[in-house]
């Protein structure tokens, strides 16, 4: 799985590529990709707290 910061800067380049964009689809294409690395980072964020906080086995 990759880090918070890693789709976080995957989420920002896919908002730079869609401001280069001009056609409005793919920039649209380019915009959802991003909502959805920025939505996995969440994710490795929360399954980076709960491995920092469970016992060690």
């Amino acid at each position: 799985m990759r880090s918070a910061a890693e789709c976080l800067a995957k989420a920002t380049e896919m908002e730079r590529q869609a401001g280069l964009c001009d056609t409005p689809s793919l920039r649209t294409d380019l915009l959802s990709m991003a909502r959805t690395w920025r939505y996995v980072a969440q994710q490795a964020l929360w399954q980076d707290t709960l491995d920092a906080t469970a016992p060690p086995h």
